[in-house]
């Protein structure tokens, strides 16, 4: 008789903890993500979301990339950008520009707002500083790409977009040399940017694909994935990255450009792991050869929190339409100088 009530209890147990996971499950998906429902597509070991109107797809080289002339502004060419003709007309100086998020920018969030190559598009065809002549500033940039898409975004689509000038948007994030298992939290799941062996075993299990709890629970232990080793290679990987671009440039002369951005803080309040990441970000780029606007030595001690992103609590990285607007001007000064020098020195591309 005791049996056969230690029997029902141990029933009555794991049916109500089946329960309470089943309860879970439907909260979490209905309550973890307050955008419109998210579809997930695993492609080897990169784990792309449908998010907000936006379709990632996958990609060999860049692991995945936007669909072309899908919502939220997307070009045929699948940049956030307006609409251009691959066919460059006479008379046209085109700019493209590599990038993250900072660079990106958000477009979906801020559709009215101009960022700061679309500023620096309108700034340059004001100035006359080469009469006849239009510019056009592609935004090729998204989120979660590093130096290494870079390079590979400029081999593989780039190149053929035939740019007269590169210019790259680098910020402290691409001082993050480590293999990414779980980057980033999108409501009922994650986003894993970077190829490793943990995000491949992680993907691998089917309660990755089937369960909200299990995802979300993966993301908030992301730190176990967060520090494999692999600083060191990728480190080398960047640098290699970085003069691949050069000489890519060099050999189609095509000037190169690059541009640091700050934190959007005084640099005296960067914490010591900050300021060390700024060192090396600044090696890189002088072992590289690259010519480079660095606006965290220019900033001295600038107080960039009034460009912050009100939206997003505590971002120091990602800068509103007041942020755009500032350091587009300069990037405008910057990239005018050398289009300048250029024409004076005959070395323009055309």
């Amino acid at each position: 008789m005791k049996f056969d009530n230690l029997k029902k209890a141990a029933l009555l147990l794991v049916l109500s903890v089946i329960a309470v996971l089943f309860s879970a499950e439907a909260m979490f998906f209905f309550l973890a993500d307050t955008e419109p429902a998210q579809r997930f597509l695993i492609v080897e070991n990169v784990y792309c979301p449908y998010k907000s109107g936006i379709k990632y797809v996958p990609s060999a080289t860049l692991g995945y990339s936007v669909e072309p002339n899908a919502d939220m502004g997307i070009n045929s060419l699948g940049m956030f950008d307006r609409e251009y003709d691959l066919k460059k007309g006479a008379g046209t100086y085109r700019i493209l520009v590599l990038g993250d998020s900072v660079t990106w920018a958000a477009r979906y969030i801020y559709p009215k707002e101009k960022r700061y190559t679309e500023i620096l598009e309108e700034k340059l065809n004001e100035s006359g500083v080469m009469p006849g002549y239009d510019f056009e500033v592609w935004n090729a940039a998204l989120s979660g790409y590093s130096i290494l898409e870079y390079a590979r975004y400029l081999e593989e689509k780039g190149l053929k977009c035939d740019p007269d000038m590169i210019l790259l948007g680098i910020n402290l994030m691409d001082a993050e040399w480590r293999y990414y298992g779980v980057l980033k939290i999108f409501g009922r799941g994650f986003l894993a940017y970077r190829r490793s062996a943990a995000v491949k075993d992680l993907l691998a299990n089917p309660l990755c694909r089937y369960s909200v709890i299990y995802r979300c629970l993966m993301a908030y232990l992301s730190g176990f994935y967060y520090n494999k080793d692999g600083s060191a290679e990728n480190f080398k990987r960047s640098i290699e990255a970085l003069e691949y671009i050069r000489r890519t440039g060099e050999t189609g002369n095509i000037p190169v450009l690059a541009v640091l951005f700050p934190l959007l803080k005084p640099t005296a309040e960067y914490s010591e792991e900050q300021k060390n990441m700024i060192v090396v970000l600044e090696h890189v780029l002088g072992s590289s050869g690259l010519a480079c606007l660095d606006l965290v030595s220019g900033s001295g001690e600038a107080d960039f929190r009034d460009m912050r992103l009100s939206e997003v609590p505590g971002d120091e990285v990602h800068f509103n339409a007041r942020g755009h607007e500032y350091f587009g001007n300069m990037i405008t000064d910057y990239v005018k100088g050398r289009i300048a020098a250029d024409m004076k020195s005959g070395t323009r591309k055309r």
